[in-house]
């Protein structure tokens, strides 16, 4: 009867939150945000397991093996819903989502189920209160510990063994299955072995001896602490900011920012970068009308797949604000993101704490000000000016409500490139009619009718009408529905697969990059951006007959301006 609760209870859990997520965009298929969710509940559940067969089941032996079964098969039902999805949502890779499965929320469980035992056959002579308090203690600890990494040092990703693999930004669509969580989890194994050594030792510690027990509990610390750190630094689950600027090693300091290298960039190109670096820092900090408390770091990256691996965000390129540093990657000048990174940096010096941006209560992040920040002081660097993007995705119909935007979560749910357009072009009005003193008050809490003395709701209607008052040709708004026609990641199918197709296309040879745009069209419905890409693909290698026939096709169906 204990066993079987201890198994329905955690399995019902675990159903309930399968059978939602398959009706959550992004989680409804088996892929690495799934496996990410299910992996958060499997900690609690793990060692509720654990807990429970180690004060039940008698010999240590058999509570490990019981606690690792149930900890397996209480997973069942969220595999079981999520693959039965599949027949209504696609799937692009059904088996790597698997191998994520297997790596976070199983490995969670057996190690967190392990550590329950260890909780319950050490702690089975005190009071029950005790050993809650360690469970929370080995639970929570750890997730502190994770938490405050990311906090203060420059990498966006976590590896931890209970809570599994955190895998960066949201807006980063390549997430890969590589070799650095294989050999973590592995770790993890080598930790639920030691565990289990351990008890077993301890149920027999009476023959055993207690410097037995002390031997077998170092040479466990020691064996799964080598492993970490012989690995942890050169494989890339353990990174710190050492490491990263081992690598960019060429530090050029100026009077505001401090710029981070790798040796041996080309002399030229080194002084375009660090000019253009001091000439946005003079820039940003003139607009916003502020002075740095002190000098800013720029960690610049070689290329997209370093800076993965340092720091996480394999596309996507990021500011730490409260540690007044920015991470991006490309040794080129002009470099097509700086100026907006550098806006979040310069921000910071009138951001709320403790992230240095634009918040409520510290912890709900206003992503369509701070965003809309960056983009409204930076240089227009596209076709068509901020305002007039905006105006076309009015006029497209396309354009997420203001209000929204600068809701608590309304963000994150738009298409990047239409959400980001329509916090700068609001943020610029602001900027351009009120002045930055305006706007740094505003900033810190959003607080819309303290700063400028009426509502969120008028400023925007005014905004609108400002911005509906400008005329787009048929070319403009042409171009618009091309640079805007792509959803947010929550709404593409196969998003992951897709961008790690692009990947492999954009360095795969002419011909061998046909078939793989080929995939893509068939993943996202061939929709004409895909078979616009596909066209260029046949074109670049020299397939005339089937280039023309594509674009015979696409042009009959008319669905280029659609």
């Amino acid at each position: 009867m204990r066993i079987s609760r201890w198994f329905w209870i955690p399995a019902a859990l675990h159903g309930a939150l399968g059978i939602g997520l398959c009706f959550v965009p992004l989680f409804n298929l088996l892929a690495y945000e799934f496996a990410f969710a299910v992996c958060i509940l499997a900690a609690p559940t793990g060692l509720a397991i654990g807990m429970g067969a180690g004060k039940s089941i008698g010999p240590a032996r058999q509570a490990i093996l019981a606690t690792w079964g149930i900890a397996v098969l209480h997973l069942v039902p969220p595999l079981i819903f999520i693959s039965l999805n599949a027949l209504r949502i696609q799937n692009c890779n059904y088996w790597e989502g698997l191998s994520f499965f297997a790596l976070l929320p199983l490995c969670t469980s057996l190690y967190a189920g392990t550590l329950g035992v260890v909780i319950a056959r050490t702690l089975s002579a005190t009071r029950r209160r005790v050993r809650v308090l360690a469970a929370l203690l080995v639970t929570l600890g750890p997730l502190a510990i994770t938490l405050c990494t990311l906090y203060q040092e420059p990498p966006i990703f976590a590896f931890d063994h209970l809570w599994g693999h955190f895998a960066g930004s949201l807006y980063d669509e390549v997430i890969r299955l590589d070799v650095r969580l294989w050999l973590f989890r592995l770790g993890t194994l080598l930790r639920v072995l030691l565990l289990a050594a351990f008890v077993v030792a301890w149920d027999r510690r009476r023959s055993v001896g207690r410097w037995q027990i002390v031997g077998i509990i170092v040479l466990g610390v020691l064996a799964a602490s080598l492993y970490e750190t012989s690995l942890g630094g050169r494989v890339g689950f353990r990174v710190n900011r050492g490491d990263i600027e081992e690598l960019l090693s060429d530090s050029i300091t100026t009077e505001k920012i401090i710029i981070h290298l790798p040796a041996g960039v080309e002399p030229k190109l080194r002084q375009q970068i660090v000019d253009e670096h001091v000439f946005r820092v003079d820039q940003l900090t003139q607009r916003l009308g502020v002075e740095l408390e002190q000098p800013l770091h720029s960690y610049v990256y070689p290329n997209a797949d370093t800076k993965a691996q340092l720091m996480g965000g394999h596309n996507t390129q990021i500011a730490k604000p409260w540690l007044h540093e920015i991470h991006i990657h490309g040794l080129q000048s002009p470099h097509p993101v700086l100026a907006h990174e550098l806006a979040h940096a310069v921000a910071a010096t009138f951001g709320s704490p403790p992230f240095a941006v634009s918040s409520n209560h510290g912890i709900f992040v206003n992503m369509g000000l701070v965003e809309g920040l960056a983009e409204a002081v930076i240089v227009e660097r596209d076709d068509l000016e901020i305002d007039r993007w905006a105006k076309a995705l009015r006029q497209l119909e396309l354009a997420p409500d203001m209000r929204t935007i600068l809701g608590t979560a309304g963000f994150w749910g738009q298409a990047p490139r239409r959400a980001y357009t329509i916090a700068g072009s609001f943020v610029r009005f602001l900027l351009l009619k009120h002045g930055s003193e305006a706007l740094r008050r505003v900033y810190p809490h959003g607080d819309f009718d303290v700063a400028y003395g009426t509502s969120l709701d008028a400023l925007v209607t005014e905004w609108e009408t400002t911005i509906d008052a400008i005329i787009l040709s048929e070319p403009e708004l042409a171009l618009a529905r091309a640079q805007f026609d792509r959803p947010s990641i929550f709404n593409r199918a196969c998003a992951h697969e897709v961008a790690l197709l692009r990947r492999q296309a954009s360095s795969a040879a002419f011909a061998d990059a046909i078939p793989i745009y080929q995939r893509i069209c068939a993943h996202e419905g061939n929709t004409p951006n895909c078979r616009m890409d596909l066209l260029f693909a046949l074109e670049r290698a020299g397939d005339n007959d089937g280039f023309l026939q594509a674009a015979d096709q696409l042009l009959n169906e008319k669905r280029l301006h659609r």
